[in-house]
């Protein structure tokens, strides 16, 4: 039950000075700490400090070097390692549009020594969680600048994984995706950048690759044919001749002479080219082992079959480096480190032609420096047991040689690129894209159908329910697409600097809701946005539908006055502009003002000040329909204003709208109806009721009176239809 509450006060001057005047309230709140906040830069002290934290007060820093902003560091006069900014060296933004400055340090064989966060602006660290992000940054100890990190996600931490033929899973944290996926690359391309330049290890500047897209299909004969895979034979025979003594004269576990006739045969090839590994693994499988290989890593397949075991089963352990089975380039040998046994057998796919022998995978680290286009040799070392416990150690060498028109040459730099980190971040994300994206495309057939769909009262309630439901819990909690002011004055910093689009690619559900935000403005204005799409929107229309079920007394907010605290949120607005340019840490409090970290990032587990400023917004707006929304939030005011330039009025009116029917102005929660029955674009939310209620003759007083009018003509036409048949009745009944 509505009531207008506020008219009988309308007289008070105090009352009206206190509402009328609250945006002066607002804006001196938040500007407050303008005298106290500045940017500043990082202090000396402040990186010997985090220097020392990293080589654990351990080492001495050194003069910064004159050719690259470095600082070495010492122990006892001996160099330990390197320390830098990561910001010298890696300018990617983070999610507030400022990048994340680290102070980074490994030792001479590019090992993580420790990360320290010098400065950081993410709204996701702010408040109570700024010891996450250091947190997280100590897990990059140990590892190498070259080893790979999968983040997971957050929701159910993990213990790290040290999964050594694959990435490292680090512990993620919960609604701050985008951050760490910053931080990550930003601490390995800052430290591969260092390190090829001082660690002699980096230092090669062309490598030979693979090429990745050279293949066609070959079957299991015309790999042997063409020598891409290669058969090795190693009799019994000549094992005897090596050894001086008959095999049977050995007590060794790993020889099998059941058969006095076989040989012991090895397929070994380069698994590295398509044309080998996918052939010999199929699709998925080489596909598996790609993604397992870190940059410049090379994979090296054997299947062996015949009397002896070559990896010695009863003492091999995977993924550590094999004792008997080496490559050999240039009078170097080459150590492997074997895959997991069990695990190539599961990449093996229908197709493989090696999906039934004995397969084991080989891989070779980008330091050894093989150069798979010149010849290399296979190397087996047999060690064979006597009954006395002694050993006959005897090598076999094998030549192996591949056409170089599998090849390209490449730069160092360019083999250890990844994907975009936007990609990445795309792809562990499909499931959510797909998600939102239909539901995009069901609310964009809603709308274009509204006319029918409004028709259909109950099916339309129930769809809006639905869908709310849908953007609070998906796309908000879920998905965390609660876009935020921040988002518009990043976008006008990012305009000024040179504008960027991998920056804004970084969060997939935030950029698709903006690129449909954006066509919708462009056509019809905010409303779809502020009326369907906003997590805390579809919040507060939950509660004004509890407040109105427990009757809990509306108020109304006279026309006077709604215009005066309508202009609230673009005085909020041009502050929180304004701010941007003259300090990230004066911007990051003001932003506050809006609740959504505290309720849709964090669902209120935040420190007491923000909860309770969230509760209050909700609370009012259990008396005032969506009290924010009305008057405070920033965002719908920067929307409001790209709303003008929209090209469509599509909401339907009657030529009887305000004058006199006053129906929908009543019934419009929102108060975006004037009294001469106008829609202010600039306010309505496009809940579409008042499309509802003009096609409901139930509702829509010019309907029902339109009705009426119909009912009455159609009586008319009945009553006259009828008269003469009457009156024929009539002068039939009349005698002559």
């Amino acid at each position: 039950m509505t009531v207008n509450w506020l008219k009988k006060y309308s007289k008070n001057s105090l009352f009206l000075n206190i509402f009328h005047n609250i945006q002066v309230v607002i804006s001196l709140i938040f500007l407050l700490p303008i005298i106290c906040l500045a940017d500043s830069s990082i202090p000396d002290t402040k990186i010997e400090h985090a220097i020392l934290k990293v080589f654990k007060n351990q080492a001495v820093m050194g003069e910064q070097l004159s050719d690259l902003p470095i600082w070495p560091v010492f122990q006892h006069s001996e160099l330990v390692g390197y320390a830098f900014q990561s910001i010298d060296f890696v300018d990617l933004r983070g999610f507030a549009g400022k990048p994340i400055n680290m102070l980074i340090g490994f030792d001479p064989n590019g090992v993580f020594q420790g990360v320290q966060v010098l400065e950081q602006h993410e709204p996701m660290f702010s408040h109570d969680l700024p010891g996450a992000m250091q947190r997280f940054v100590n897990q990059y100890e140990t590892l190498v600048v070259t080893d790979r990190v999968l983040i997971n996600n957050g929701y159910k931490t993990k213990p790290k994984k040290q999964d050594k033929t694959g990435p490292i899973h680090f512990d993620g944290i919960s609604k701050a995706t985008i951050s760490l996926a910053v931080i990550n690359k930003t601490v390995f391309s800052s430290a591969l950048h260092v390190a090829r330049s001082k660690l002699q290890a980096y230092k090669q500047q062309y490598i030979t690759i693979a090429k990745p897209n050279l293949y066609e299909p070959k079957n299991w004969e015309e790999l042997l044919k063409e020598n891409l895979i290669r058969k090795w034979t190693i009799t019994q025979e000549r094992v005897e001749g090596r050894t001086g003594l008959y095999l049977n004269e050995f007590e060794d576990p790993d020889l099998n002479l059941s058969d006095p006739t076989a040989d012991l045969n090895l397929y070994y090839g380069y698994l590295n080219t398509p044309m080998i590994g996918r052939n010999l693994l199929g699709d998925d499988g080489f596909e598996q082992l790609m993604g397992q290989l870190k940059p410049g890593e090379h994979a090296i397949g054997v299947i062996s079959e015949g009397f002896y075991n070559y990896l010695n089963n009863h003492k091999f352990v995977p993924e550590t480096k094999a004792e008997n089975i080496y490559l050999e380039q240039q009078d170097l040998l080459i150590s492997m480190t074997a895959i997991n046994i069990d695990r190539p057998r599961s990449m093996l796919g229908k197709n493989s032609i090696a999906s039934e022998k004995n397969l084991h995978i080989f891989k070779v680290p980008h330091q050894a420096g093989l150069m798979p286009n010149n010849p290399m040799s296979l190397i087996l070392d047999m060690s064979l047991a006597l009954p006395n416990g002694k050993h006959i150690k005897v090598r076999f060498k094998n030549e192996y040689n591949l056409p170089n028109e599998l090849f390209e040459t490449i730069n160092l730099e360019q083999s250890l690129e990844t994907r975009a980190l936007w990609v990445e971040i795309w792809q562990s994300r499909i499931s959510e894209i797909i998600i939102l994206s239909l539901g995009l495309i069901l609310l964009t057939l809603a709308f274009s159908q509204q006319q029918y769909l409004s028709k259909k009262i109950k099916l339309f309630h129930q769809f809006r329910w639905a869908f709310l439901f849908f953007t609070l819990f998906f796309i908000g909690f879920f998905a965390q697409g609660q876009l935020s002011v921040i988002n518009i004055y990043t976008l006008l910093l990012e305009l000024s600097h040179g504008f960027n689009l991998e920056f804004f690619l970084l969060d997939p559900i935030i950029f698709i809701l903006w690129v449909y935000t954006a066509i919708s403005l462009i056509l019809w204005g905010r409303g779809l946005f502020c009326g369907w799409l906003c997590p805390f929107g579809a919040l507060q229309e939950m509660l004004s539908w509890v407040a109105k079920k427990l009757k809990i007394r509306q108020l109304k907010i006279p026309a006077t006055t709604n215009k005066k605290l309508i202009s609230v949120k673009y005085i909020i607005l041009f502050i929180l502009i304004t701010a941007a340019f003259y300090s990230t840490n004066l911007v990051e409090k003001l932003s506050e003002i809006e609740p959504f970290k505290t309720s849709i990032t964090f669902f209120f587990i935040q420190s007491w000040p923000y909860v309770t400023y969230a509760l209050l917004l909700l609370s009012l707006g259990l008396f005032i329909h969506k009290f924010y929304c009305r008057y405070v939030c920033p965002l719908g005011a920067g929307l409001a204003i790209l709303g003008k330039f929209r090209r469509f009025e599509w909401l339907n009116r009657r030529s009887e709208c305000g004058t006199p029917c006053q129906v929908c102005r009543h019934k419009c929660g929102i108060n975006a109806i004037d009294q001469q029955g106008q829609i202010n674009y600039n306010e309505c939310i496009q809940c579409l009721e008042c499309i509802v209620i003009i096609n409901d003759d139930k509702q829509c007083a010019p309907a029902m009176v339109a009705a009426k009018k119909s009912a009455r003509k159609n009586k008319i036409a009945v009553v006259q239809l009828s008269t003469p048949v009457s009156e024929k009745f009539a002068m039939d009944a009349i005698p002559d």
